[in-house]
This record gives structure tokens, sequence and C-alpha cells, in this order.
């Protein structure tokens, strides 16, 4: 029987704006009823911040801490599948296709027709904003797939390139006494502990999600127009961080929650015509890293053999509480964070070594990471410290980071 699954990848989407992750400020129609008919994803950390990596793993299965020599002889999911006769499209604007090594594997790239600008301007209307053509065209896309089984792969720049929103969609974020809002289309990269121009700054990025989520309800309307009802996966690529950590924007920005924490949202098809979509709806509290979507699609399409770190997300919808991830983590240049249900950790130094410093946040109690207690916590960054080499050691070798022994110290919640 054809099956078709349609993967949408945001860069710059963080879940700090968004109401299913329980912001209220940020009004998300679209987001909210993807969320009520979907499996969400409470606690998905990208594994790397170089998205070409973040593409390995959610295409080939294994970790981006990985080597290239581990991805050697093993195709690509989008490779795989097409051998088993699924047509395979892959959707973006001209410059993801040059830059994301990935894309050359699907049978058909489809690219935007117009550039996103670069021109420091916003728009004068909803229609005049580039989201507004990539989405018309994202669903010209989708409504041309093929008879029997398609993988539609749909990559959207999202908040990492122009915020072009009109300014009423920033306005309506900042009262009369407030600092007016961030005049500028093009993404800032600014290090502040400036309050005020936090704020201002957070209501253009606002602005620009509310637009992106009026897109998103016209985007899932075509989806639900199709003949038959498509696997849909929604993620962001990277978050886009905002100044919580001093740093706004990716560059040189730390391994903190809001650049590795992403929404993921998969909505499976009902089994029945009887059924609800709000019957699927699951809220998992599992870590969840990029491989997962390599195994949720393979999956779907059968394609299992080479799952190496990812878990498939269908298993919710019948085993809700069923084997959990207990350790989730990023790599950067010269970083390491480290995720487990209780705790997260930022670790810089050497990479071979055991003399790593640490930074520690107690889970889930402090969400964006804005006490450290590394200092009232001695045990557990002694446990630490040894453990990073031990994760840095199993990436290099291309271990599974499952088969790793999580200290007892960073499995148990401290009250």
């Amino acid at each position: 029987m054809p099956k078709n699954a349609i993967v949408l990848i945001v860069d710059g989407l963080g879940t700090g704006s968004l109401g299913p992750y329980g912001i209220s400020s940020v009004d998300t129609e679209g987001f909210n009823r993807l969320a009520s008919e979907s499996i969400v994803a409470d606690h998905a950390m990208i594994d790397a911040v170089d998205l070409n990596l973040i593409y390995r793993s959610m295409t080939r299965g294994g970790h981006a801490g990985y080597s290239h020599e581990w991805y050697d002889g093993r195709d690509s999911l989008p490779k795989a599948a097409a051998k088993s006769g699924v047509h395979t499209i892959w959707f973006s604007d001209h410059a993801a296709i040059a830059e994301v090594s990935v894309s050359s594997d699907f049978q058909r790239q489809i690219a935007l027709s117009s550039q996103i600008p670069d021109a420091n301007r916003l728009s004068d209307g909803v229609e005049q904003s580039w989201m507004a053509t990539y989405f018309a065209e994202a669903i010209e896309a989708v409504s041309q797939m093929r008879d029997g089984s398609n993988l539609m792969w749909l990559h959207c720049p999202g908040m990492a390139v122009a915020w072009d929103a009109p300014m009423s969609f920033r306005c309506q974020f900042a009262g009369p006494d407030d600092p007016s809002p961030w005049p500028d289309a093009a993404p800032p990269e600014l290090a502040t502990d400036d309050p005020d121009e936090r704020f201002r700054i957070e209501c253009a990025y606002s602005g620009q999600v509310v637009l992106f989520d009026m897109l998103l309800s016209n985007f899932l309307q075509a989806i639900d127009s199709l003949p038959s009802e498509p696997l849909l996966i929604v993620a962001g690529g990277r978050s886009f961080p905002l100044g919580q950590h001093g740093k706004i924007g990716f560059d040189q920005a730390p391994l903190q929650p809001e650049l590795v924490h992403v929404p993921m949202f998969a909505r499976f098809p009902r089994l029945s015509s009887t059924q609800s979509l709000f019957e699927n709806h699951v809220r998992l509290q599992s870590l969840i890293q990029p491989a997962d979507i390599f195994s949720t699609l393979a999956n779907w399409f059968d394609e299992t053999k080479d799952i190496a770190e990812g878990q498939g997300f269908e298993r919710c919808l019948t085993h809700p509480t069923g084997d959990e991830r207990e350790l989730a983590v990023t790599v950067g240049e010269y970083e390491l964070s480290i995720r487990t249900p209780y705790w997260f950790a930022c670790c810089y130094g050497p990479s071979s070594t055991e003399s790593a410093a640490c930074q520690l946040y107690l889970k889930p109690d402090d969400r964006w990471n804005l006490n450290d207690v590394a200092d009232r916590c001695p045990h557990v960054v002694e446990d630490l410290s040894h453990f990073q080499a031990d994760v840095r050691r199993a990436l290099s070798d291309g271990q599974s980071l499952s088969d790793l022994d999580v200290p007892e110290s960073l499995k148990t919640r401290v009250e």
C-alpha cells in the first residue's frame, strides 16, 4: 500500500515563542492545532549546530559526533527509499540546495522561484513576504506528489534569514511604555546583556513567528485536502538564540537550550475514517535527537536495516511509557552539552581529557538554564567530568550512546 511522508524542517525555530510549549504571549493557532493532532516532543535536542551535520543525523540515523568513516557505505534514507520505489523530493530555496549536501540524495530538487531578499526592508503586507511565496510554492509542490509512495522533504530557512513580517506584527508585542521593536529585517548577531535591546529583538522575532504560524495554517489545510493522509513531521533545525546567555544569533552562541532545544511534531494518519486525529495526540517526555526522525521515516517506509541511534515516534502510540532515552548530547567545536532527564551540563575544554570545565543546571525545573548549580553539586560535577570524556570517546569510536553507563548521579532527581 502506498505511503506518503512530508517533512518540514524550519531553521531558527525555537520553543520559546510557541503555544504548545507553554508560551501564551504569542498567538500560534497553527502550531496549537498541529500539536493537538500530533506526538509532541517536549525535549527534542539537536546533536550539532552545523545544519549539514544535523541533516546527516536526520537522514542517516547516526549522531553528529560520529566520524565520516562511520557513515561510509550507508545509504541515506532518501537514497534507500528511492531504491524501494519511493519518489523522493527536496524543496527549498536555492541557497539550501547548494549548502545542504543531503539535498542531492533526493531524486528531484525543487527550488523556490525567487531568491530570499537580502535587503533590510520589512514587507508591506503578508503576501509580499518571502514566507508567503515559500508556502504558496510548497503547497503547489506537495499537491503534485505522484501516485505511489512519496517522501517530500521541505527545508525552510525560517528565522535564520530575513525577518520581513510587516511592522504591525512586531508592534503587537510592545506597549506604549515599552521600547520600540527592532526595526531591521536582517536577523541580528550581537552580544548584549541589555534587557531593552533583547525586548526589541524578541518583538521582531515573535512577529516573524506569528507570520510563519499563519502560513503554516494554510499549509496544514492543503495537506488535509490530499487524497490520502501522509505522515507529517514538523521540527526546528536550530533554535535562534535571543540573548538569555548574552548572545543573540547563531554566531558563537553557547550550547544552551535557546540554541539546541527545538520543537518537534509528528502527526500520523488516522487508522480509520472514524478515528479522530486528536486520538494521536501524545506529549512525549523522552529525550529526542535528530536520528529519531530518521528512525520514524525508516520504520514508515520499512527501511530499518541501518538504524543506529534513533527511536521511531510511532512507538508512542502503542507504548507511550516504553524504553526512553536517558542521554542526549550536542557537539560543538569546543563544547559538549549533555542532557539527562534531570540535568543539563555544558562542558568546555580539552576534548580528550577529563579536565573540562562544566556548567550544571537542574531539569526540568530550570527551563532556560538560568541558575548554574555546579558549585553546589560537586559530586555531580566530578562524575560529569569523567563521563563527558567517555561520551567524547564513544562518539569518536562510533559507539551508540545508549550503550554508555550514565552515572547514577546524573539519573537522580534532586529535590
